[in-house]
């Protein structure tokens, strides 16, 4: 998908933020999904409207058990939700309650 705002609609329309958190969810003993997919939620939470949804798809515990479960994932981890957090204030307390700031 490669930053192309195209490709970024027709992922959403077409699921993928839910298909990524199902993965995660399927594959979470897989180090490299879970890499992949904080890789493309990051990518994904560029856009304002994107980020809600991923919040509200459950995307912030989906980070979170990600990060419990991979320890070389924390920084990538802490990333995704830095990026969720930004420009939505419900992103942001949702974001700094989970992690007790």
């Amino acid at each position: 998908a490669c930053h192309n705002d195209d490709n970024t609609v027709a992922i959403i329309r077409s699921g993928g933020i839910e298909a990524i958190l199902l993965a995660m969810k399927l594959h979470d003993g897989s180090v490299l999904v879970q890499a992949a997919a904080c890789r493309e939620l990051s990518r994904l939470a560029e856009n304002d409207d994107n980020r809600v949804t991923i919040v509200n798809s459950g995307g912030i515990d989906a980070v979170l058990l990600a990060m419990g479960r991979h320890e070389e994932l924390h920084d990538l981890a802490y990333e995704v939700l830095d990026d969720l957090a930004d420009g939505y204030n419900g992103n942001r307390i949702a974001v700094q309650s989970v992690l007790g700031l």
